[in-house]
């Protein structure tokens, strides 16, 4: 349960996701970028978990590209 103003966290890495890649899923001539895309995402997100990150936030930028903001988990007792 959070209280009061969100806490910043501190931002390990990051994985982006391009908006093109809805482009890249409707064209199938690229729909492997996006196959490959996202196994390449699976693949450090995973390997992220096992290192003890978690998803502590996700933004989007002004052009639709999403990003993934991984860092140490914090429990509410922690905040």
């Amino acid at each position: 349960m959070l209280r009061g103003e969100p806490q910043p966290q501190q931002i390990l890495e990051r994985i982006t996701v391009p908006h093109t890649i809805y482009q890249w899923k409707r064209d199938a001539q690229q729909r492997s970028l996006a196959r490959n895309l996202q196994s390449n995402n699976r693949t450090a997100l995973e390997s992220a978990f096992q290192r003890g990150l978690a998803v502590v936030g996700y933004e989007r930028d002004p052009q639709g590209n999403g990003t993934f903001l991984l860092g140490p988990w914090k429990n509410a007792s922690e905040i």
